[in-house]
């Protein structure tokens, strides 16, 4: 008994065959990541919705982790109760946003490199993971900072254009390298000033 030929399939069905896969993937990844952006959004405004912003006159945002709030003061040549202290992390610039704190004035002292800010959040295989929606949307990068060795999340100008909102009249920023935000920030009536190291604000703002 003779056994009929095996068929084999054409390359026509076989390039079927892997376009239908791509498609398939594609599909997938889409719905990943439109889920992972939903969850992000949902999970870090109700996150930043529980920040309590302190009453002061001038909110200080520190991103350098060995400054503390009387060394602040000093190098200021403010009093500390003058001055309201918060760590610089990603959640307190999205409770930025989000609340839009009133102050007369925000400080915000930062390492910075390429017009982007540091927060005080280091770079780690998980946080790579869960703000990868910030990522695609070019709103986070990653800073090294040489001096401490260490890789720190940064917002970048994207940020300060579309989603850096308090409510206040006067941003001085105490970092390097971000004069496109200045003129971001300037863009959208806010008066700023920039300052490389930390001295007396009256020093600052006279420049």
């Amino acid at each position: 008994i003779r056994r009929p030929p095996r068929s084999t399939p054409s390359n026509s069905s076989a390039a079927s065959d892997v376009y239908k896969r791509q498609i398939k993937f594609f599909i997938y990844l889409v719905l990943y990541m439109t889920l992972h952006i939903v969850v992000y959004v949902v999970v870090f405004s109700l996150l930043s919705l529980s920040i309590s912003f302190p009453s002061s006159n001038i909110l200080l945002i520190n991103s350098i982790q060995y400054f503390d709030r009387n060394e602040l003061a000093k190098l200021l040549d403010l009093r500390v109760e003058d001055i309201a202290v918060i760590e610089g992390s990603i959640i307190t610039y999205y409770a930025l946003s989000l609340k839009s704190p009133k102050y007369e004035m925000i400080v915000i002292i930062a390492h910075g490199s390429g017009n982007t800010i540091s927060t005080t959040d280091e770079v780690s295989l998980m946080k790579m993971i869960i703000h990868g929606p910030a990522a695609l949307f070019r709103l986070l990068t990653v800073l090294y900072v040489p001096s401490e060795n260490k890789y720190y999340y940064a917002f970048t100008a994207q940020y300060f254009k579309y989603l850096f909102n308090p409510k206040t009249e006067k941003v001085i920023i105490i970092s390097c390298d971000v004069d496109e935000l200045i003129h971001i920030l300037k863009s959208k009536g806010y008066e700023v000033y920039l300052s490389t190291t930390p001295k007396p604000l009256h020093e600052i703002i006279r420049g």
